[in-house]
């Protein structure tokens, strides 16, 4: 259920309503989305995130609606978004906010391309699109320096329930991409 479409194809979670194309007020509600957007230096947008949004330390600066997972209709109402950005690992946990007619873009990230392409989506969203593209290059000019040997890896992705990255996951296909196994 989470959009990987271009922007003119996108629509949200539900698919009630169109994604604004420049939305004003973003709710962020995982950690990944809220360091994308402040990657992207989109954070003037972002109204409030979730506690376990950390990262970068202005991100703790923001309002907080609850924790990942675990967030409170209430506080979100609230901060009255545009548009609420999460990932799509969030869907059953997102089911109160259908009551907020608010478009919410759940984006998945399996591999490194998912990765760019949110990012591409996200930039063009926020108006920054050439710092989009500055990432991208980023990411694609110092991955090739991230291997060197071919490492068997342990992603550990949580410790309770013990949880592993594994080849099909975003975080597997890095390893693989940098060359570990």
């Amino acid at each position: 259920l989470g959009v990987t479409a271009p922007a003119s194809a996108a629509t949200d979670l539900w698919k009630r309503m169109p994604l604004p194309a420049q939305p004003r007020r973003i709710l962020s509600l995982s950690p990944a989305t809220t360091e994308l957007l402040f990657a992207l230096q989109a954070e003037s947008k972002v109204v409030a995130v979730t506690d376990d949004c950390n990262y970068p330390a202005a991100a703790k600066q923001k309002p907080s609606v609850g924790r990942f997972g675990n967030i409170l209709l209430e506080k979100i109402a609230k901060t009255r978004p545009d548009l609420i950005v999460t990932t799509a690992d969030m869907h059953s946990r997102l089911e109160p906010l259908k009551a907020l007619s608010v478009p919410v873009l759940a984006l998945q990230t399996r591999h490194l391309q998912d990765l760019m392409d949110n990012t591409q989506l996200l930039g063009r969203m926020t108006q920054q699109a050439p710092r989009a593209t500055q990432l991208i290059q980023q990411w694609k000019t110092h991955l090739p320096s991230l291997g060197g040997q071919s490492p068997t890896t342990f992603y550990m992705v949580w410790h309770d329930p013990l949880m592993a990255a594994s080849s099909h996951s975003f975080i597997g296909d890095l390893i693989v991409k940098a060359g570990g196994k």
